[in-house]
């Protein structure tokens, strides 16, 4: 009897603990019929890479919407989009955990060093809360609040991969179109 008891009361127990769990689930919000769907959301990261006068950059996203996830590439390779899981958004965010937007950690935004590598502007939001970091190697901006510059760029790493697996549909070929008019002179004042 007394084992019985003693099972039952670390049913109950558990139980509890997951609907607390889940009421506090950063990722999830009411959906308005008794249930719960993905909060909206978006990682966003801009990798500006600098050709001459003209920067340019990769824009990675993995966004959710209405409880649907997508993943988006749009940059020099054209734009690629893809559907993402609700555990790999989760397994996403847990790995972004240590700069989540309902963390009490400040802001890593540094500007970039126009002699270092790549720069990486993330941005993280979760319904309205945002945080903002950035990464960049090279240069000796490597470091911010406790956070190292190569966990930052570890993050970013991450990023990408997470993208670059899940969004393999081609919605266009090439650079956006903006790229070749902003790099064009602008045409020559007509004689007068």
């Amino acid at each position: 009897m007394t084992r019985r008891l003693l099972r039952a009361s670390g049913f109950v127990l558990a139980a509890t603990l997951g609907a607390c769990a889940s009421s506090r689930d950063p990722l999830a919000v009411d959906d308005g019929r008794g249930g719960r769907r993905l909060a909206d959301g978006e990682v966003r990261m801009q990798t500006r890479w600098s050709f001459g006068d003209v920067a340019r950059a990769d824009l990675r996203q993995i966004v959710c919407s209405e409880g649907r996830v997508t993943a988006i590439y749009d940059g020099r390779f054209g734009r690629l989009e893809g559907d993402v899981s609700e555990s790999d958004w989760r397994a996403l965010w847990r790995r972004l955990d240590a700069t989540a937007p309902w963390k009490k950690a400040q802001d890593g935004v540094v500007v970039e060093d126009q002699g270092g590598g790549p720069y990486h502007l993330v941005t993280l939001r979760m319904g309205d809360q945002v945080r903002l970091f950035s990464a960049q190697s090279g240069g000796g901006i490597l470091s911010f609040g406790t956070m190292a510059g190569r966990e930052r760029l570890d993050l970013t790493n991450a990023i990408v991969d997470f993208v670059g697996e899940r969004a393999t549909r081609r919605v266009r070929e090439g650079p956006p179109p903006e790229w070749s008019a902003a790099s064009r002179p602008a045409p020559a004042a007509a004689p007068r």
